[in-house]
């Protein structure tokens, strides 16, 4: 009954209800990026329904064995905005619930904690490796977000209810969850289908008996990871993409994986998420609430997700987003260590010290974070549109072809690890109707802001082709700035740009021509970005020679700056 029980508990249906809301927000904002289009399509010949299983077809037979993720991507994207937003903010608080309710149905033991619940959240958030990518990108949600929720519920209904004493309907359902708990990732699956033999192996040895939760979740998830890493596909993709990788010797990839450091990398990204986890296990040994049981599962867990990082011998490459399985075993054990923190009342002053001086900071950092990244993705909302007004404009005037401008995330806490998906996918003009060659155009600035764009800071005078030129911050990284020039209505046959930056401790010199421009808000430009060649360094010139329709332009010179 403990689910029954925690769900009735008023407090965690508002903690519930608070957590959906603030993961609600962002994933509002964000707009369809990098691959939400290529996925949204599903084109053919033929109805929905058969186009749907003919690209499922192919992805699983040429590109990768992720059937389900695959699945649960297309047709998630046919639905509107609004209900994704949904979907992926319940989804989100579905698994940290699980993850924090997984050790009382482990233990039989009483509800979990409201302090449990929103400490995971928060840990979730600004210690995940990717979180821009495995959370609120759609197609990173399905890959890296939907799986782990199928993991857990597997988990937590196999430790939660005897299914050998259930109806059909509800054994087939189990089965159905072990299935697709086994086809979720290919270094989480092989993990939980050990799990769940180790847990047949122990509980024969401990009863004498099988268990039937176990051995049908073993045989299920079993089927459901050859599905996903005997996947044609997957050979293809490897053949194509790394093809010296794959004729390396087994040798030579666990060689490469754990001498040369890829294997410390992989625990790199998971920011202070270590450090907080051993002092949440200091706390319960010096407050004597230390459990072996507990403390066992706590091992194993965080044995999955090592297991799970190192499982990367075997693939040629480790996106950042990859290791949110491991994080997500790793936040189990952490779930396990907190259940023996709180296994008793937190009665004494210490205690109650203890725990706000590790949870406050947290909670400041959480805040900051949140705040951030709500700030970038209602900037890529507006430059979203932007990108689509481009392009619906290039469609109604029927030009052959179409400059966007990139995708500018803005100031992260880490950005390293909270930015989405910003690869460019060619089928984005197909999705908003325009059928010409789209080209995607860096640029390093806040495009979006009308102001911005309206300041002057060097005026070009008597010059046919540029009116002014600005210097601007790029907030992505620190001291990196850019800069642009802008052009008059008429320019637009610019070849050999050569702009010139000149400081008391050197120059630099880059190329830009007419490929590069971009047309907004009544503004025409190019940006240049320069990176930090002026941090520290005081701009003293800038000159630009270029050629005008074949002919050399008039060059411009900005000398004496202060």
């Amino acid at each position: 009954m403990s689910m029954l029980k925690t769900i009735k508990n008023k407090k965690i249906i508002l903690i519930s209800i608070i957590l959906f809301v603030i993961t609600l927000i962002p994933n509002l904002l964000i707009p369809f990026v990098s691959d939400d289009v290529s996925f949204a399509l599903v084109t053919g010949e033929h109805g929905f329904i058969r186009n749907l299983v003919s690209m499922s077809y192919h992805f699983y037979f040429d590109w990768s064995g992720r059937l389900l993720t695959d699945f649960e991507s297309r047709v998630l994207l046919q639905f509107p905005h609004f209900f994704v937003a949904l979907f992926k903010s319940a989804a989100l608080v579905l698994l940290i619930f699980l993850i924090a309710q997984l050790p009382s149905n482990v233990f039989k033991k009483k509800n979990i904690s409201a302090f449990s619940f929103v400490f995971i959240f928060i840990v979730y958030w600004i210690c995940n490796p990717n979180l821009g990518q495995t959370t609120f990108w759609t197609v990173g949600a399905s890959n890296y977000l939907f799986t782990n929720v199928w993991i857990l519920v597997y988990l937590n209904l196999a430790f939660y209810t005897d299914f050998r004493t259930k109806n059909i309907i509800k054994k087939i359902l189990y089965f159905l969850v072990a299935f697709a708990a086994g086809l979720s990732n290919e270094n989480t699956a092989p993990v939980v289908v050990l799990l769940s033999l180790g847990l047949v192996i122990y509980n024969f040895l401990k009863t004498k008996h099988y268990s039937f939760n176990w051995i049908t979740g073993t045989l299920f998830s079993v089927i459901g990871a050859s599905v996903l890493i005997l996947a044609p596909g997957n050979s293809i993709r490897q053949e194509i993409s790394s093809p010296i990788f794959k004729q390396e010797s087994l040798f030579v990839k666990i060689h490469d994986f754990f001498v040369n450091g890829v294997f410390t990398y992989s625990f790199s990204n998971y920011g202070f998420f270590f450090l907080i986890f051993t002092l949440i296990l200091i706390a319960a040994f010096l407050f004597n609430k230390s459990d072996r049981k507990a403390m066992s599962w706590t091992i194993i867990f965080g044995a999955m997700g090592i297991l799970s990082n190192a499982l990367f011998t075997f693939s040629p490459e480790i996106p950042q987003r990859a290791l949110q399985g491991a994080f997500v075993f790793f936040l189990v054990s952490m779930s396990f260590a907190i259940n023996q923190l709180l296994s008793a009342e937190v009665t004494s002053k210490i205690e109650k010290v203890s725990i706000s001086i590790l949870f406050l900071p947290l909670l400041v950092f959480f805040v900051l974070s949140y705040s951030l990244e709500v700030h970038s993705f209602n900037l890529a909302g507006k430059e979203s549109a932007i990108r689509i007004h481009l392009m619906k404009e290039a469609a109604k005037n029927h030009s052959g072809s179409v400059n966007i401008p990139s995708w500018y995330i803005g100031r992260v806490l880490r950005p390293n690890n909270d930015p989405y998906d910003r690869y460019f996918n060619h089928k984005i003009g197909q999705y908003y109707g325009y059928y010409g060659y789209v080209h995607e155009v860096r640029a390093h600035f806040d495009y979006t802001d009308s102001k911005l764009l309206s300041k002057t800071q060097f005026a070009v005078r008597d010059n046919p082709v540029f009116s002014k030129i600005n210097i601007y911050n790029d907030d992505e990284n620190l001291n990196r700035k850019t800069v642009v020039l802008f052009l008059k209505d008429d320019a637009n046959n610019i070849q050999n740009g050569k702009l010139k930056l000149v400081t008391d401790h050197g120059e630099k010199q880059l190329d830009f021509s007419s490929l590069d421009i971009l047309s907004i808000n009544g503004y025409k430009f190019i940006s240049v970005d320069i990176d930090k060649f002026l941090y520290k360094n005081s701009l003293r010139e800038i000159d630009v020679n270029y050629e005008n329709n074949g002919k050399v332009g008039k060059e411009i010179q900005v000398h004496d700056i202060k």
